[in-house]
């Protein structure tokens, strides 16, 4: 899955479960901002310098997606 993809599937998750997909623009934000929560827990909870560099392309790819959810 692209990060784009991934970023519209995280939006639309939250858009379904909290609005039931009547949304208004103001609602959308929301969705988008517990989408970026999500995203930024992902990024926080990792260590990533533990790794050394085997999770380089894991980690970039969940910054990518936040970037596409920073699109929407």
């Amino acid at each position: 899955m692209t990060p784009k993809q991934k970023a519209d599937e995280l939006v639309n998750k939250y858009e379904t479960y909290l609005y039931n997909k009547f949304t208004l623009d103001d609602q959308w934000v929301n969705c988008v901002e517990c989408a970026l929560i999500a995203v930024d827990e992902i990024l926080n909870a990792i260590d990533w310098n533990y790794y050394e560099g085997r999770m380089e392309s894991e980690q970039n790819y969940w910054q990518q997606v936040r970037e596409e959810i920073d699109k929407l």
